[in-house]
């Protein structure tokens, strides 16, 4: 996108703010919420929000708690599920384009995080981390007769089978 600019190539707080929300729509696409209320939603890029600091460091160790070896598991506390809580604000906010989702001061067009129904943000946050597409792979994995993926990193696949040829020609590594 090309900006427009008066008189100074530097790019206005307003026009890098439209620019930004001109890519946040073309990513986005129409979903159907359990309320039956239509929005324009785009999958954030978790893996970037990593990378770019935006994910609380402390939430790993929230994450380790829930899913990690049975060693580091342990149980959430109260700031725990705050920062989950904010988390899922956060990926909501950055999911749903149109209407856009606030946290408080409400303008045209816009919806406070806080009248959205439970059942929605649900569908959000698993329309956003891609699980009916995940939950499709374990049932595809089941069909094939392959293990399901675990925590901690499992195999999915089973163990490789050895040639029968023996060592072969080369001299190896």
């Amino acid at each position: 996108m090309k900006l427009s600019y008066k008189k100074s190539p530097i790019a206005s707080a307003a026009d890098w703010k439209a620019a930004a929300e001109k890519v946040r729509s073309q990513q986005a696409e129409n979903i159907e919420l359990p309320s039956g209320a239509v929005v324009r939603a785009r999958r954030p890029g978790l893996e970037t929000w990593m990378l770019h600091g935006r994910i609380p460091e402390a939430l790993s160790g929230v994450v380790l708690a829930i899913a990690g070896a049975e060693a580091q598991r342990r149980t959430l506390g109260a700031e725990d599920i705050a920062l989950i809580g904010a988390f899922n604000r956060a990926i909501v906010i950055a999911a749903v384009v149109e209407p856009r989702v606030v946290e408080v001061v409400l303008g045209e067009g816009e919806i406070s995080y806080a009248d959205i129904p439970d059942a929605d943000v649900e569908y959000i946050l698993a329309w956003a981390r891609r699980a009916p597409e995940v939950a499709s792979l374990e049932s595809f994995r089941r069909r094939a007769g392959l293990p399901a993926g675990g925590a901690g990193g499992a195999d999915v696949r089973p163990e490789a089978e050895p040639d029968a040829g023996g060592d072969g020609p080369g001299d190896g590594a």
